[in-house]
C-alpha cells in the first residue's frame, strides 16, 4: 500500500512538472510571437538593421548567442539542446522560429545566402523538435508569424 501511494505521488509529481513546462513554453512561444510580428514589421518598412537586433533580443531570451547560433550546424544545436539526455524540444522550436525570423531579416538585407544557411537550420530543429511536442504546443508554433506581408 505504501509503494502505491509512493508511484502514485511520483506520477503526480512528474505529471505536475510537465504541466508546468508546458505552460512555460506556451508562454515562451507567445511572447516569440509578438516579437516575431515586431520583427517583420519592422523588416516591412525597411528597418532591417531593428529586425536583426530584435532577432538577438530572441536568441538571448532562449538562452543561446548568436555566435553560437551562427557557429554551429544544425547538429550541433540539436546536441547542446539535449544537455541532459533528452532534447529541449520546446527550445529547440523556439530556436528554429527565432532563425526562420532571422533568415526574413536576412533576405531582407540582401543576404540570402546567410538566409538560406538558418532557414536549413530552423528546418532541422523543427524536425526534431516536432516530434516531442504535444498538439496544443504544436498548434501555437503554427500560429507564429513567418514572413513579412
Amino acid at each position: 500500500m505504501v509503494i502505491a501511494h509512493i508511484l502514485a505521488a511520483g506520477i503526480t509529481t512528474r505529471h505536475t512538472r510537465l504541466m508546468y513546462q508546458q505552460d512555460y513554453i506556451l508562454r515562451q512561444i507567445e511572447m516569440m510571437g509578438a516579437l516575431i510580428r515586431r520583427m517583420l514589421s519592422a523588416i516591412h518598412v525597411g528597418k532591417t538593421e531593428e529586425s536583426l537586433e530584435m532577432v538577438e533580443q530572441m536568441l538571448e531570451e532562449i538562452g543561446i548567442s548568436p555566435d553560437l547560433a551562427d557557429s554551429l550546424p544544425a547538429e550541433g544545436l540539436l546536441a547542446m539542446l539535449s544537455a541532459g539526455g533528452e532534447l529541449d524540444y520546446g527550445r529547440a522550436a523556439l530556436l528554429a522560429a527565432a532563425l526562420n525570423g532571422r533568415a526574413a531579416a536576412l533576405d531582407a538585407s540582401e543576404l540570402s545566402d546567410r538566409a538560406a544557411q538558418d532557414r536549413a537550420k530552423a528546418d532541422e530543429l523543427f524536425s526534431a523538435a516536432y516530434v516531442g511536442l504535444d498538439s496544443t504546443t504544436r498548434e501555437a508554433l503554427a500560429r507564429l508569424p513567418h514572413r513579412s506581408g
